[in-house]
């Protein structure tokens, strides 16, 4: 196990993801650069034949394998135990990363419609 883990709101009864390794992730400290758009030939996200492994494709989104995922995947649904007024589950799960072709907008710049059918279209290629 990875040290993430689910624990179940006592209010909302929502599972809450906790990750106490996140900040080992590379970076998660560092100060942010001033963004800068990167020409098309630069992009770390074009050619990711090479870096990444591929979960699947489009001319639209590509669905990458997460090189520092903070869940862990398991054949079994783990069993919730009790730890102390909580309910515990272990961090099970799958966390990929979703990119999308377009180099100028955002998901939260696109269109309703394009928003909508982009989500889909995710959703139904990572659940394959």
């Amino acid at each position: 196990m990875n040290g993430s883990y689910f624990r179940k709101d006592l209010v909302s009864g929502d599972w809450i993801l906790v990750a106490s390794r996140l900040k080992t992730k590379p970076s998660f400290f560092a100060k942010a650069p001033r963004r800068v758009q990167p020409s098309k030939k630069d992009c770390p996200f074009e050619n990711l034949e090479k870096k990444h492994q591929i979960i699947f494709s489009s001319d639209f989104v590509k669905v990458v394998k997460n090189k520092f995922p903070i869940l862990t995947p398991h054949k079994t649904c783990p069993v919730a135990l009790p730890e102390g007024p909580y309910r515990r589950l272990g961090g099970a799960g799958f966390q990929e990363l979703v990119i999308t072709r377009d180099h100028e907008r955002s998901l939260g710049h696109m269109s309703e419609k394009r928003s909508a059918w982009f989500l889909t279209l995710t959703a139904s290629a990572i659940w394959l």
